[in-house]
């Protein structure tokens, strides 16, 4: 399975050994993948709408992977049940429509979070047939990879607010659009030598922009930033050039100079609106002109242990080369 780069940079986002949950899935190519590349067990590819879901389930059975994904019908994460799943993907969905899934499933993710704290440290045992003592481990949730198609601040904004930590994200640049992936966690799981606090940066700019990939200095932010510079300053010069320029006519029910003043006033405030967007740009594009201390500088690797005993040692695209000491 070859994805694309769009996708590509959302499946590495999964942290390997994880049982995922697709969301949205539409033709099941991040779950295919990632069990392709044996990243993943198994992962569950669920889809709101049936056409999406027949199509996943012909590719599925093209790879020959019927006994490692399940489909579900489902409206978001309705259909996923506790504990059955550590990594939740949704990608290629608006910003507004994304926040709602997330809104949703508040109860879900919040049972995961508790699962975590409860059991992270202990392992439950019980009796079977034979005597015998079997533990389990139940991890609920740990993580979600986000790759909205709009109002990417509001999503940041809004894991925030619901109590989740920004701890990885990438961008890419495919068919002449920008795709930004976001990568949370619970606050509580966050890393605690996070870099987040030696960014140089506003909040309102890291909200705007993404604060890791400020953090990284990330060469496509940068070339986003400077279209984005020039776009700006192009709607500048236009308003300017319209605040001088006279007002049609109005309706005979209007006054003249109200519909002008009125008029002005837009103006103003759109231009007001541009050159606060041009000062987060500029403060943003500032970072790239300072030098990366050792601190800040990009990881790539994850790890992912399922026990005490485990050494998961990755490699650069974070998959899990040893596991078992």
């Amino acid at each position: 399975m070859k994805l694309s780069k769009r996708l590509l940079a959302v499946a590495d986002m999964v942290t390997p050994g994880s049982v995922l949950a697709d969301i949205g899935t539409d033709h099941a190519y991040i779950p295919i993948y990632l069990i392709e590349q044996e990243i993943i067990p198994c992962a569950y590819a669920m889809d709101v709408n049936r056409g999406p879901l027949a199509r996943a389930e012909e590719h599925i059975r093209e790879h020959g992977l019927t006994e490692q994904i399940e489909t579900r019908l489902s409206d978001g994460l309705a259909a996923l049940q506790p504990g059955e799943a550590q990594s939740v993907v949704i990608a290629g969905m608006g910003g507004a429509l994304t926040i709602r899934i997330l809104q949703d499933g508040e109860n879900l993710l919040r049972e995961s979070e508790d699962g975590i704290s409860a059991e992270k440290d202990s392992i439950s045992a019980e009796k079977d047939g034979t005597g015998t003592q079997v533990g389990s481990r139940h991890f609920g949730i740990q993580e979600i990879i986000l790759q909205p198609q709009s109002e990417v601040p509001q999503v940041r904004a809004y894991l925030e607010k619901a109590g989740f930590s920004i701890v990885r994200e990438d961008m890419v640049l495919e068919d002449g659009k920008y795709y930004p992936m976001i990568k949370a966690v619970r606050s509580a799981d966050a890393a605690a030598d996070t870099c987040t606090a030696h960014i140089q940066a506003s909040r309102e700019a890291q909200v705007m922009f993404g604060p890791e990939l400020l953090r990284m200095r990330h060469p496509v932010l940068h070339q986003y930033l400077l279209r984005e510079r020039a776009t700006q300053e192009r709607i500048l010069e236009s308003l300017e050039q319209n605040a001088g320029a006279p007002v049609k006519a109005p309706p005979c029910s209007v006054p003249a100079d109200a519909e002008a003043a009125a008029s002005l006033d837009r103006v103003k405030q759109r231009t007001a609106e541009v050159q606060h967007d041009l000062r987060l740009i500029e403060e943003a594009l500032a970072l790239f002109s300072v030098e990366t201390s050792s601190c800040c500088a990009p990881v790539r690797a994850e790890r992912i242990c399922h026990g005490e005993n485990d050494a998961c040692l990755t490699d650069a695209r974070g998959r899990v080369k040893n596991e078992i000491i």
